[in-house]
């Protein structure tokens, strides 16, 4: 953790070395792009880089580095004055720095001054103008700002958190305990589907959180025979909470998917059959979504986005889908009227089998071809003749790809909405996706889902630059027309 007293001076002491000295120079045992950055933040402007050996950049001799000349001393030293100051950045701190350096000019000696400092403490000054503009937003959002040591001290323990790469970044979940949220609402019913997770009483936990949420709201958990204890079963009824202990279908389907239709279809089926409620939220016993008023967020999504058909009763609520791979919204979770929640999981089961590793590989080769046609042209302004080629030998090729999310909503779209060209298979899926369906990111119901605890969050690979969350959805239901489909 840095000193913050000695960068408050240091920074304090670099301003007034700036002041006093306009005619710059630099010169680095190393030099860093992070270093250049400070310098810009301080509006530095330094005349010159000073290096009497030949400069290298990735290899390369330079002349110049990010826009600064760079020039031997014995070059620029006759143009010196008491106005010339000279930034020294050293590889590691010393005990004693020397504050003027001497040259002839014309005839008489100058000593110029010197300002000293390493790389650590170069980046150590930025971290805290960056803090101070923090800190400025704090007050503006009405904080309480009474230590400014403590807030340094829990800023530079972020940016070491930030900086660590064995650690992610994880939604506080609620808790029970901690909940102050109620919520009085009875038409929308929550189905928790799959095994049970006992670890840490996860599923348990979750519950007992949307119970205490939601008083009102009809909760099921719908899963497999052998798989609840007597203590979770005391749970759900200390609870209120439905148990479903099904049979599971004899061929559980490629990557389980007739394990999950057969489990959700069984409890939208209950909520059909014994609740009131007219809305449903099919999601899982491994995840919890801790953004408090989900439901009352997600119902006023559907009422306020009808579908542009006839098809439907309300669209259907995904977190999300990727934008070059037709019919895949993700299968997370799905909100919705109950009627098209229950024709959701009520498609066609799958009876082929399919190879995942041979799957997945193949998909990453087709993603990989036809993600980067993104760089020319956009989910608004995707019109032939750009990639018209491209795009019809994805579409082909899609045909061929049965992964469990495409294969549910692709199955759904014939059995309920129409027929497919496979020719135009990826912009029947854009079409899709703007007439009865609602996306939202994952960050948006701030999703807590430990399977993937560590590479699910914050990708920024070409995965997360396709997703489709609700500010693109949004745009591909105000602006995209389709009439080309």
């Amino acid at each position: 953790m840095f000193d913050v007293e000695k960068i408050l001076r240091m920074t304090d002491d670099l301003k007034t070395f700036i002041r006093e000295h306009d005619d710059l120079y630099l010169t680095a045992e190393i030099f860093w792009e992070d270093d250049f950055v400070l310098f810009r933040r301080l509006k530095i402007c330094f005349r010159a880089i000073l290096c009497d050996i030949p400069l290298y950049y990735n290899n390369m001799p330079v002349n110049e580095i990010f826009g600064i000349p760079v020039r031997k001393t014995s070059d620029v030293s006759k143009n010196f004055s008491r106005r010339t100051g000279i930034i020294t950045i050293v590889r590691k701190p010393f005990p004693f720095y020397q504050t003027e350096l001497a040259f002839a000019v014309n005839g008489q000696r100058l000593n110029v001054a010197i300002f000293v400092m390493n790389s650590d403490e170069v980046a150590a000054i930025y971290d805290r103008l960056t803090m101070i503009q923090l800190l400025q937003i704090y007050s503006a959002d009405g904080f309480r700002i009474d230590s400014y040591e403590d807030i340094a001290v829990r800023f530079s323990r972020g940016m070491k958190t930030i900086l660590d790469t064995n650690r992610t970044f994880k939604f506080q979940m609620l808790t029970p305990e901690q909940l102050n949220f109620r919520y009085e609402i009875s038409d929308a019913a929550i189905v928790l589907q799959g095994p049970i997770v006992y670890e840490d009483n996860y599923t348990a936990e979750t519950i007992k959180v949307y119970r205490k949420i939601y008083p009102n709201a009809p909760i099921v958990v719908s899963t497999w025979t052998d798989e609840a204890t007597n203590d979770f079963r005391k749970i759900c009824r200390e609870n209120f909470v439905a148990l479903l202990e099904n049979k599971p279908p004899e061929f559980p389907g490629p990557n389980n998917a007739n394990m999950q239709l057969e489990s959700s279809l069984q409890g939208v089926k209950f909520v059909r059959e014994n609740t009131v409620a007219k809305f449903v939220l099919k999601t899982r016993c491994d995840q919890r979504i801790n953004k408090p008023d989900f439901l009352m967020w997600f119902r006023n999504l559907i009422l306020t986005f009808p579908p542009f058909g006839d098809k439907l009763r309300g669209r259907i609520l995904q977190p999300g889908a990727i934008k070059w791979l037709p019919f895949n919204a993700r299968d997370f979770f799905a909100f919705g009227y109950v009627e098209d929640i229950f024709k959701l999981y009520g498609i066609s089961r799958p009876s082929g089998k399919n190879d995942p590793v041979t799957y997945r590989q193949k998909h990453r080769q087709l993603f990989d071809k036809f993600k980067n046609v993104d760089e020319k042209c956009s989910m608004l302004n995707f019109v032939p003749p750009i990639a018209t080629k491209k795009l019809l030998k994805a579409n082909r090729a899609m045909k061929r790809m049965h992964d469990i999310e495409s294969y549910i909503m692709r199955t759904f779209y014939e059995e309920n909405i129409g027929a497919i060209d496979y020719d135009k298979f990826i912009e029947t899926g854009w079409k899709f996706m703007r007439e009865y369906l609602v996306l939202i990111g994952l960050d948006d119901v701030r999703l807590d889902w430990p399977k993937y605890e560590t590479t699910w969050k914050y990708r920024t690979d070409g995965w997360l630059v396709n997703d489709i969350g609700f500010s693109r959805w949004l745009d591909l239901y105000r602006n995209f027309k389709v009439d080309w489909v």
